[in-house]
């Protein structure tokens, strides 16, 4: 989990779901991409955001949606 979402609480979030969601990310992130890897320095990664989100759930990555160039990213299938 990156440093910025240790040290901030879920209540500085204004949407319950983003605290958990950015934990998420960070933590399949530095799974994927090994334990140098810090979130909060790298480009999201969209393959990352993709698999954890299960997909374009209703039209929109489950995070950084205007972030990820949806040409370059693969599928779930």
């Amino acid at each position: 989990m990156s440093t910025t979402t240790r040290r901030t609480p879920p209540e500085a979030y204004s949407n319950a779901t983003i605290y958990s969601r950015l934990s998420e990310y960070n933590s399949m992130a530095t799974e994927v991409n090994g334990l140098d890897f810090d979130p909060s320095t790298e480009p999201i990664d969209a393959e990352v955001v993709m698999r954890v989100g299960g997909g374009k759930k209703h039209g929109r990555y489950w995070i950084g949606d205007s972030l990820i160039d949806t040409a370059s990213t693969p599928t779930l299938a």
